[in-house]
């Protein structure tokens, strides 16, 4: 900032802020403690100062060594003294272009110093001071300045302010934006198109799945991401996949959840940092997919056969039609031939025992009695 309004044609400051400390420092970082301009001398006695000369006169006498360099300034101490050089034969060309004060502006890059508004304009680091932008474009009304092609004098008394607010398209891309955003984005594509392989042709969890992976690259390409935690996502998800395809009983699933809790987390750099909470509620819905999952793989096996002879064993029907010991049922609703041991009737409730090619081995299924409830069921299953 400090820089961009030292190189301005008119500098203007609000009331009660400050400017300054312009120091360069590493992203991320804070600057060294060490001042590399400056060496450790050591501390001596105005008194002493003839002695000290006899004393090193007689050792330059005795052969003695002479006193060692001080030692040769690191790469890194190198490295940022000329970037601070740098930075200040930069804002002192612009100091000089504009005619401001230079000596301050070398102070506010080597020692970070800071002012107040009054006090900058009092050191001719700025032009004026503005409560507000109608105030500032009053007050540099008829002032004249250096530009590229001669002297401007500015026209600022009646110019009409336009404000230009943000359209609903760039209001919702900067909400795409948002890191909380981007993750929750990227966690319900990965969610959608999982169900969508899982369970071909449901079209709506593959579109949903789709649209927020557009949407979420769209965010990752606007905000700087780190590799790692993009790979870690990516090795998340393939094991969520690898769960819902081939259930490992939960394993896969909770490494591929933690891979993924971990890949959101270090997936921004410091200040774009994804909040612990969306990390949470993305963790527990994923978990609850994966759990949906499992108990549907438990339940799967824990029930019996739906088709063939072993589905129909036990079930139950309706006497359609009866002759001696043969006749007709109806079973879930399909009509069967069967036989049975004892006479029967048109309407009798029977359970089906056996099955024999297409011949339903059936006997008269017990009427539920007051206690029957409280039995199990296998035991008027053989009725």
């Amino acid at each position: 900032g400090l820089y961009i309004m030292y190189a301005a044609h008119v500098s203007a400051m609000a009331p009660y802020t400050n400017t300054g400390s312009a120091t360069p420092v590493d992203i991320g970082g804070s600057p060294s403690r060490d001042n590399p301009f400056e060496r450790d001398a050591p501390v001596t006695d105005k008194n002493d100062t003839e002695k000290d000369g006899d004393d090193e006169a007689a050792d330059r006498k005795e052969g003695s060594p002479a006193e060692a360099a001080p030692p040769a300034p690191s790469s890194d101490q190198s490295l940022r003294a000329k970037i601070i050089n740098d930075a200040v034969a930069y804002i002192r060309s612009l100091a000089v272009e504009r005619g401001r004060n230079a000596d301050w502006a070398e102070d506010a890059v080597r020692d970070a110093v800071s002012v107040t508004a009054r006090e900058a304009l009092e050191l001719g680091v700025i032009d004026l001071i503005a409560d507000d932008l109608n105030d500032l474009l009053t007050q540099i009304d008829g002032r004249a300045v250096e530009t590229a092609a001669g002297s401007v004098t500015l026209q600022t008394a009646d110019l009409a302010i336009e404000r230009i607010a943000p359209t609903l398209v760039e209001r919702i891309l900067g909400f795409i934006a948002d890191p909380n955003v981007a993750v929750i984005l990227m966690s319900l594509a990965t969610t959608g198109i999982i169900i969508e392989m899982w369970n071909p042709g449901s079209i709506f969890p593959g579109a949903l799945g789709l649209t927020c992976l557009v949407f979420g690259l769209y965010a990752f390409q606007v905000l700087p991401f780190i590799w790692l935690g993009a790979v870690l996502m990516g090795i998340g998800a393939i094991l969520i996949l690898i769960e819902a395809y081939t259930p490992a009983f939960g394993l896969a699933g909770l490494a591929g959840l933690a891979l993924f809790g971990v890949g959101i987390y270090l997936l921004f750099p410091p200040g774009f940092e994804v909040s612990p909470i969306v990390i949470a509620s993305i963790l527990i819905s994923a978990g609850v997919f994966l759990g949906l999952i499992l108990v549907a793989l438990v339940s799967s096996r824990s029930h019996g056969p739906l088709i063939g002879a072993e589905a129909i064993r036990r079930r139950e029907g309706i006497v359609d039609d009866w002759d001696g010991r043969e006749g007709h049922v109806i079973v879930e609703g399909e009509r069967w031939r069967a036989r049975s041991d004892k006479p029967l009737k048109k309407g009798d409730r029977v359970r089906v025992v056996e099955i024999d090619g297409l011949v339903l081995v059936i006997r008269l299924a017990k009427a539920p009695g007051l206690l029957s409830g409280l039995g199990p069921k296998e035991a008027h299953a053989e009725a």
